[in-house]
């Protein structure tokens, strides 16, 4: 059971994702991390991405040693609208990743954490950027979702999550998703200038 969780803090997005790869019957501790960390460099900026892929090891190690990200808009800066951003993530990276990976053989959904914001691809490739303050792909990320309302709920809502909640949710999942293994934290920042 996969678990991949955005959350959105001040100023930069933290993934959360366990360590399980189960193949058939196997389950061994991931060698890589669930969350592939690219950059785009364009004439002014530098974008980190974050891809969380749950789906075979075959998808995690081809897009982190094989997939090349599309080329980014050459009139977009980081504080024109979301609109930008929504245009690269959903009409140029999922359609690439769609192209590369439409197989009936293969399964790939991902959390993709850009530019402050989060969107959500599901194996049909259907993308939708995240309205919430978090997000979650694979079977246990709803447990951890779920931990991550009860927070908001019990401390009241006040414009971001922390680390520590985020490693209380993946504490849960961990607890109640028994097929997945211990958990890694990745930050992916915001665009910065060049």
């Amino acid at each position: 059971m996969t678990v991949i969780v955005g959350v959105k803090t001040t100023n930069s997005i933290l993934i959360g994702h366990d360590t399980l790869i189960v193949e058939g019957e196997l389950g061994r501790e991931a060698a890589l991390s669930k969350v592939v960390e690219k950059e785009i460099i364009t004439k002014y900026w530098k974008f980190p991405i974050g891809i969380g892929v749950a789906g075979s090891p075959f998808l995690l190690n081809d897009i982190t040693y094989n997939f090349e990200l599309p080329e980014w808009p050459s009139n977009y800066a980081p504080a024109s609208s979301h609109a930008m951003t929504d245009e690269y993530v959903l009409g140029r990276l999922i359609v690439a990743m769609k192209e590369r990976y439409d197989d009936e053989n293969r399964s790939l959904a991902a959390l993709i954490a850009v530019n402050g914001l989060i969107y959500a691809c599901d194996a049909r490739f259907s993308g939708v950027r995240c309205v919430d303050m978090y997000d979650g792909v694979g079977d246990g990320s709803y447990v951890a979702m779920a931990a991550l309302e009860a927070l908001l709920i019990n401390r009241g809502y006040d414009g971001c999550f922390y680390l520590a909640d985020l490693v209380t949710a993946m504490d849960v999942a961990g607890k109640f998703c028994r097929s997945c293994g211990d958990y890694l934290i990745t930050e992916i920042k915001g665009a910065t200038r060049i």
